[in-house]
Formats: C-alpha cells, structure tokens, sequence
C-alpha cells in the first residue's frame, strides 16, 4: 500500500480494497492521528519554506510567487 500521510481517516472508508484490511488501516490511522497530524504539518511547512526560498542571486518570493 502506498503511504498518503495527507489522508484524513475518513478518506481511507472510500478507498477500493486490494490486499488490505480497510478497517484495521482506518483504525490505526485514527490511532496515530493526533501524533501524526501536527509532525507533517510541520513537515509541510518546512517543504513551503523551502519550495519558496530565493534561488542563488533571486530576492525572496511570497507563497503566491508574486515578487515583493
């Protein structure tokens, strides 16, 4: 199965089924939710800050890619 930590549990109940049990993998996602949410938020963040940092020679860009 392909990891999705972006996928609310709710999410994994509309999933097609192949080679796994829907419910066990909902229950453990409901499990580990509240560990999980805020350590990809954070990761998340990092990748934004990084995606949008100035290259070598360019000046800082907004999050829209306007140039200030």
């Amino acid at each position: 199965m392909q990891f999705h930590p972006e996928v609310v549990p709710a999410r994994i109940r509309q999933w097609e089924v192949d080679g796994f049990d829907p419910d066990e993998v909902y229950a453990q996602a409901v499990a580990d939710e509240p560990v999980s949410t805020p350590v990809w938020r954070q990761v998340a963040g990092r990748f934004a800050a990084l995606a949008t940092a100035p290259g070598p020679g360019e000046r800082r860009r907004s999050v829209s890619g306007a140039r200030p």
